[in-house]
Parts: structure tokens; C-alpha cells; sequence
């Protein structure tokens, strides 16, 4: 009986087991493409020209990741704007149509709900969506004591045959509860 009591408990904990968030192939994979990238910036032995602006001050300097880690933390936030995700399905409405100002299409995912983190994400592309050259963004963060808009883009070239990171920029604003607001704005290079 003791026996059969144990085994009625493993069992039952087993069964408990929550399922990771998975990822679907329902939106656009930055993730997947994100990854792809940094293999390739790494192994091109790329660097980083930035110039950065917080408030009124600003900097400038070269930066030269030395690891796909390093990579993975200089895009730390286009994770952050991957909506394929499970726990998403169904929150955004897709359309596909020509740029007005170029001769991209356009797959766009608009949020269909007013507190999504990614209100939009816009992918530009030439014939497929493989053929990427550019994804626009925004991201949001909103607790009581923080708040936090982003618009991201990041502009890909075909210099190797295939799509390849080219400049990126970040332009946003953040406040904190009894602080000022902090605007900032990244742009960055990447040079081969």
C-alpha cells in the first residue's frame, strides 16, 4: 500500500509539469534570424562604430565583440521584440503590401491590444521575407514605478549573398516614479 501511495505521487507530480513558453512559427523569428546573425558578425571578425546620445551629452567609439556572447549582449533588445512566441498567438493582425518609397514590401504586425510590450513590428523585404533589409520596432515597458518606449531599426545589406546586419538605432525615452525623464538615442555601424 505504502508502495502504491508513492507511486500515485510521482505520478501526480509528473503530470504537474508546466510546458516552456515555445516557440511558433506563426509571426516573423527574429530570434532565428538574430542567431544567424551574430554567428556570421563574429566569425567576419566585425566591429561597432556607435555615437550615443542621454539627454544632452553624447559619445562616439568603436567597439570590437570578441565572442558570440559578446554579440548576444549588444543585442540583448532585439530579443526583447520577438513576438513569436506561443503566449502571442492571435494578438497581432498581419499585413503585407508595397513600401510607397521604395521598391520593398512590407510585413507588418500590428498589436491588437493596448498593453503588448511590441505595439508593431515591421519587417521590409525584397520579394521574400528572407530577403530582409529592414525591421522597425517599438518596445514598451510600463510598471508603477517605470516606464520605458523604445523604436528600434535595423537595416540589413546583401554584401555576402545573403542578408546581413548593416546599422542599427535605438531613439527612446524612460522614466523613473520622482525622476526626470531620460531621453537617449543609439546609432550604430557595423563595419566588416
Amino acid at each position: 500500500m505504502k508502495n502504491l501511495l508513492i507511486l500515485m505521487l510521482l505520478f501526480c507530480l509528473a503530470s504537474c509539469q508546466t510546458k516552456p513558453d515555445r516557440t511558433v512559427s506563426i509571426y516573423f523569428d527574429t530570434d532565428s534570424l538574430m542567431q544567424r546573425q551574430k554567428q556570421l558578425l563574429y566569425k567576419g571578425n566585425a566591429q561597432i562604430s556607435k555615437w550615443a546620445r542621454v539627454n544632452d551629452k553624447t559619445s562616439e567609439g568603436t567597439i570590437k565583440p570578441d565572442s558570440v556572447d559578446a554579440w548576444d549582449r549588444e543585442f540583448q533588445m532585439l530579443e526583447k521584440i520577438n513576438i513569436n512566441k506561443s503566449a502571442l498567438q492571435g494578438y497581432y493582425e498581419e499585413k503585407e503590401y508595397n513600401d510607397p518609397y521604395s521598391n520593398l514590401k512590407v510585413k507588418e504586425y500590428a498589436g491588437l491590444s493596448d498593453d503588448l510590450e511590441v505595439p508593431y513590428l515591421k519587417l521590409y523585404y525584397l520579394d521574400t521575407p528572407d530577403n530582409i533589409r529592414i525591421i522597425e520596432a517599438e518596445y514598451v515597458e510600463n510598471n508603477p514605478v517605470y516606464h520605458s518606449k523604445r523604436n528600434l531599426k535595423f537595416v540589413f545589406n546583401d554584401f555576402t549573398g545573403s542578408s546581413l546586419l548593416h546599422k542599427y538605432s535605438v531613439k527612446g525615452i524612460q522614466k523613473m516614479i520622482f525622476k526626470d525623464s531620460v531621453n537617449f538615442e543609439i546609432k550604430a555601424e557595423i563595419k566588416l
